[in-house]
Parts: C-alpha cells; sequence; structure tokens
C-alpha cells in the first residue's frame, strides 16, 4: 500500500475510533451496559453515536425500559411495549385525535405510532433538520408528485412549510427564523454563537420579543464576535404549539387555500420567533415581533423568507410604485411637450 494512501486509512480509523470514544463517554453508565450487547449484536441493536446524541441520552435505557431487570435479562419474557405517553401526555391527546390514530384504530399495524417518524434510540427535536418531512415521504412517497399537480414551486414550499402546517388546519402557525451559516449552508449551533441568548436577553430588555433594529443589531454581533462569517435566518412555517404538529387531519381536510399565507395579515406572520441549535440537538426559541418581516430596517436580515403577499415591505411598495409612475410620466411628458413645440411652431 502506498504510504500516502497508508496514512489517509490509519487518519480516518483514527478519527473513527476517537468519534466512537466521544460518544461512548456521553452515555450514562447504565447505558453503556446494556450496550454492550445491544451495541453489538443483540437485538434490538442500538446505534450508541446516535443514542449519544438523542435527547433521551440524559434519561438512560432505563427511563423507558424501566420494567427490566438487569438480573433476570434477557429472558424468555417480552419486555413490555414502551409507552411515550408518560411523559409526553400533550402530544399523546393530539396524536390520538389525529388521522393516524384513528388508522391503528381500524386495525391498521402500519399507521404510524410515535416510534415511526421521531425512531426509538435516535429521538431528535423534530423541528430539527429534515427526518420529520423525510419521515413524512417515507410513507407518502407519491406526496411530492401529488402537490406537483396543483402547488405552485412545490419543492419551495416543501422546504418552508412544515407538513402539519396545512395537515393539521385547524392550529396555530408561525414563522421561526433559523440561523444558518451562509457559506456552510447549515443551521448554527450555540456552540457558534457565545453568548447569544445573552445578546439576545440584553437588547429585547422590555421581553416584548426583538424588533427589526434589534435583529439587524443582533445579526452584527453575531457576525463580529461568533464563529458564523456569514449569518443568514431561514424562514419556516410552523405549527406555534409542537404538540399540536401530531394532530394530522385527513387529506381532505388539508389547507389548500393560498390566502391563508399570501396576503397581508396572514395568520402565520403574526407570531415570529429566532431560533438557534442547542447543544443538546434540541432548538432554543427567541421571540420577535412580527414587524421583522416586514420592516425595511430588517429586509437584509431576514433576506432568506419571503411570503408572496404576505410579507410585503410598505416603503418598497410605495418607492414601487413611485418608480412605475415616473417611468410612466416621463414619455407622456415627453409627447405633451413635442406637441405644445409643434403648435407653437404651427
Amino acid at each position: 500500500m502506498a504510504p500516502r494512501l497508508l496514512l489517509a486509512v490509519l487518519l480516518l480509523a483514527a478519527a473513527a475510533s476517537a468519534g466512537a470514544a466521544d460518544a461512548s463517554a456521553a452515555l450514562p453508565d447504565e447505558a453503556k451496559a446494556c450496550l454492550a450487547c445491544h451495541g453489538t449484536e443483540s437485538a434490538p441493536k442500538v446505534d450508541a453515536s446516535a443514542f449519544a446524541k438523542s435527547v433521551h441520552n440524559p434519561l438512560g435505557c432505563t427511563g423507558c425500559h424501566a420494567g427490566v431487570d438487569p438480573a433476570k435479562h434477557p429472558g424468555a419474557a417480552k419486555p413490555e411495549r414502551v409507552s411515550c405517553a408518560g411523559c409526553h401526555a400533550d402530544s399523546t391527546k393530539h396524536y390520538q385525535a389525529s388521522v393516524h390514530a384513528a388508522q391503528r384504530e381500524k386495525g391498521n399495524e402500519g399507521a404510524p405510532a410515535c416510534a415511526t417518524c421521531h425512531t426509538p434510540h435516535e429521538v431528535s427535536a423534530a423541528a430539527v433538520g429534515e427526518g420529520l418531512k423525510d419521515a413524512c415521504l417515507g410513507c407518502h412517497a407519491a406526496a411530492v408528485e401529488t402537490h406537483q399537480k396543483w402547488l405552485p414551486n412545490t419543492a419551495r414550499h416543501l422546504e418552508v412549510v412544515s407538513c402539519a402546517a396545512c395537515h393539521a388546519p385547524s392550529v396555530q402557525r408561525k414563522v421561526d427564523l433559523r440561523l444558518h451559516d451562509g457559506i456552510a449552508k447549515k443551521r448554527v449551533s450555540e456552540e457558534l454563537v457565545p453568548g447569544f441568548g445573552d445578546q439576545v436577553k440584553k437588547l429585547d430588555k422590555d421581553g416584548k420579543g426583538l424588533d427589526p433594529s434589534q435583529l439587524r443589531t443582533l445579526l452584527a454581533h453575531v457576525e463580529q464576535e461568533g464563529k458564523v462569517i456569514q449569518p443568514v435566518l431561514i424562514g419556516r412555517i410552523e405549527i406555534r404549539n409542537g404538540a399540536e404538529s401530531h394532530q394530522l387531519a385527513g387529506k381532505a381536510s388539508a389547507v389548500k387555500d393560498c390566502q391563508r399565507c399570501h396576503r397581508a395579515g396572514a395568520e402565520p406572520f403574526q407570531s415570529v420567533t429566532l431560533s438557534v441549535l442547542g447543544t443538546d440537538g434540541k432548538t432554543l426559541r427567541y421571540d420577535a415581533q412580527k414587524e421583522v418581516l416586514s420592516s425595511p430596517t430588517s429586509v437584509e436580515s431576514v433576506r432568506g423568507f419571503y411570503a408572496i403577499g404576505g410579507t410585503r415591505i410598505g416603503l418598497l411598495d410605495v418607492l414601487l410604485a413611485l418608480a412605475l409612475l415616473a417611468g410612466i410620466s416621463a414619455p407622456l411628458a415627453h409627447l405633451a411637450l413635442r406637441k405644445l413645440l409643434r403648435k407653437k411652431q404651427g
């Protein structure tokens, strides 16, 4: 093997080993004991690295599998199915009113339950990444094609509107402005923006949410003090109460009226948050005033989000109208002047 290739292989192996060691170090001791078997070949096999990054990692294995007695495990008896309702009562209540729960009650075991979308040992905050949308498309494979038949700019809508925002029609919506690194093209975690929360509180002294000027100041601070070279806010329409996102209705009840969003004063734009990723993978949200979506002061700050008709900036509309008026007036004035000169000459 060539020396350079051998060196590359050794470096990759060392990195993999270090990554595994870091993941192991992040696990509770009792989880390490369980993963001595379940992290290798014993079913169910659990990815230790993925579980270490899970929001359930602090709970350890016994947080959910409290009925398992290590002294008698493994035994002939199969462990009881874990219920998420003990901790997630509100989400469970809304799920029970959903089309998915109705299908399971009819005996459809293939209908989604908690672990179908959240995965058993890799549970992450639902609002993070594309995992939840991918979970929806995993079952509803024809959804993209179906939406393309009636929804303009389908790909963009599926990117910036959560599935539940339309498929849970009775809930209230909001815009979450997610802080992204414009160079790395990924969401920003709080490690890259030290003191982010403190800076928000310092600016938003009255607790009414960041106004357009304060938002611009905050992003300037991030660019100067943080490790993000090009901070960009990318908006996404989501459910205000995350638990309500489980109350999905049948497709016949889904929102198809464009005016729900694409009009002045639309309901989703009355509530705005700003978010970064926490060190535990959860989303940290901070309130912002709805004016940040339509103020000339913050137009540069929220350039990653614009909804036609819904987030119009009044001053820009006036300037556009004046520009159009000037464009029309100039040739009319020119024609009138020529006509007047001809009359004088004649």
